[in-house]
């Protein structure tokens, strides 16, 4: 199986990534799908979406296995945020064209982003980062696609809708160490960012 990362980060903290290189008939050969995600599958139209939900399907049990978990199902709340239905763990996914991830935390909520160095980024930054923010990227594509990565990853773990990347997600730095805060009428919550690179790829969790 093409696990291209895995890591334990403390007794509760599992990340698991794939890289994406099966076809959609191998991976139909060697999942073991329930009924009811057979069905969502064969509701699923684009193929390359198809194998995501394979995959996501494969790294769930892996994953899960590693924390001693049996059996993960996976649903999505009312805000898209996906859960274990089973276990009260808590779960994050993030996928490119190429890595698919998913990290688990058996204590708190987690964020997990993926992100390749776009020169959009450099773009979009202005609109979502507050002055001093921007001061820090100073046009860095590097810098931007960690900043950006960070913002996707605080969202995901606050996982409610009507955020304002700009004003509620915040980051600050530590010595060398990227911080994340999460301010909302119902959270006000600092949260530690852990970076991890492969190939052209970052990966950032929110923890």
């Amino acid at each position: 199986m093409p696990i291209h990362f895995q890591k334990k980060y403390s007794e509760s903290l599992f990340v698991v990534v794939w890289e994406i290189k099966e076809s959609l008939d191998y991976l139909l050969s060697i999942c073991k799908l329930t009924e009811t995600e057979s069905l969502e599958i064969e509701n699923i139209s684009p193929e390359h979406v198809k194998i995501q939900f394979l995959i996501k399907h494969l790294i769930s049990q892996i994953i899960c296995k590693n924390a001693d978990l049996q059996n993960p199902i996976i649903g999505k709340d009312t805000h898209g945020k996906p859960f274990l239905e089973n276990h009260k763990a808590h779960i994050s996914i993030s996928h490119t064209p190429d890595f698919l991830a998913i990290g688990l935390d058996l204590e708190r909520p987690i964020g997990i982003d993926l992100e390749r160095p776009r020169e959009q980024l450099i773009r979009i930054m202005p609109r979502i980062s507050r002055p001093e923010e921007l001061h820090y990227i100073n046009g860095d594509l590097k810098k931007a696609t960690i900043q950006w990565s960070i913002k996707e990853a605080l969202y995901k773990l606050y996982g409610k809708r009507k955020v304002d990347f700009k004003t509620n997600l915040l980051i600050s730095k530590k010595g060398q160490e990227y911080w994340g805060k999460i301010h909302m009428p119902d959270q006000e919550s600092e949260h530690e960012i852990i970076i991890e690179k492969f190939k052209d790829t970052y990966l950032i969790l929110a923890v």
